[in-house]
């Protein structure tokens, strides 16, 4: 049987989409998610993102955990149960965004669950839909880290543990400052005195610069 292919969108192609809450959606799917995304989970839950890493994610933070039901771990009774603070791929839903070489973006409908409520039209258009889910600042991060990690996974920079946020390279360093950006500030903090912020988009500001500097480091040794 041929798997038909992905419908392609723009922003201004027509679409539109009406949610009504069967949480078919939130069964069996992957949901990657970046240092950002991490940070916002873990304000609305009241804990650090080191936190939110150890007790709700997977492969070292880049995924949410799911349950043996294979629903997401923030699934509860009444819905999802960090709404507010719901991932870019949730927002997005029944939408994937597909960033090209290029730098242009487009945009495709994800396959739905065979019983599915939701309700699909085209009295919209994809950039009223996604507008409406607040997704402006979770693809801005998005982009923005995304950049990075190419950087550093590109030929000539890939990352050691020897490699350094600070100012000295020769210092050692974990792992996890790539996607925990509580745990990569409170190192910077402990060196510059400077307290680590809890309001979201400073926390990132700081981070983005962190590993933004280390990608500088590599590059420069290309």
């Amino acid at each position: 049987m041929t798997t038909p292919l992905p419908v392609l969108h723009a922003r201004a192609s027509a679409f539109s989409y009406r949610c009504r809450a069967c949480n078919r959606c939130c069964y069996d799917k992957r949901i990657q998610v970046n240092p950002y995304e991490l940070a916002r989970l873990s304000r609305q839950l009241g804990c650090s993102t080191s936190a939110v890493i150890a007790n709700f994610t997977v492969d070292g933070g880049t995924a949410l955990a799911k349950r043996p039901d294979t629903a997401c771990v923030f699934l509860g009774p009444n819905g999802c149960t960090v709404h507010a603070s719901r991932p870019l791929a949730c927002r997005l839903y029944p939408l994937g965004r597909i960033v090209q070489a290029d730098g242009s973006e487009v945009f495709i409908e994800l396959t739905p669950d065979p019983e599915t409520k939701g309700l699909y039209g085209e009295d919209g258009t994809v950039a009223a839909y996604i507008e409406s889910q607040g997704v402006a600042p979770y693809i801005a991060a998005a982009d923005r880290y995304y950049a990075v990690l190419t950087r550093l996974l590109s030929p000539g920079g890939t990352v050691t543990p020897s490699e350094s946020l600070g100012d000295s390279v020769a210092d050692e360093i974990d792992q996890r400052v790539f996607v925990d950006a509580d745990f990569a500030v409170q190192i910077a903090a402990a060196r510059s005195g400077d307290p680590v912020p809890r309001e979201v988009d400073e926390l990132m500001e700081r981070h983005l610069a962190l590993i933004e500097r280390l990608a500088d480091v590599l590059t420069a040794r290309q």
